[in-house]
């Protein structure tokens, strides 16, 4: 994986998990909500995880973001 997609990755986890603790939701809560296990959703906002575009939707919308504009601009 190049240093572009690595950084993609870190900074998608570090919105999505702003997004979720503006919003006072529990990782525990936002993977149920999404069909995830917690594990996998702290991999994906620590940037560890390779995820993808469809989780990436899913998440997006479960938190009530535009995927685009909100998560990975």
């Amino acid at each position: 994986m190049s240093n572009k997609q690595e950084k993609l990755l870190v900074d998608f986890g570090k919105k999505v998990r702003a997004l979720r603790k503006e919003k006072g939701l529990t990782q525990e809560k936002v993977a149920q909500m999404c069909g995830f296990q917690r594990p996998y959703l702290s991999d994906v906002e620590r940037g560890k995880r390779n995820i993808s575009a469809k989780n990436m939707s899913t998440l997006a919308a479960q938190l009530g973001a535009d995927l685009q504009v909100d998560l990975v601009e």
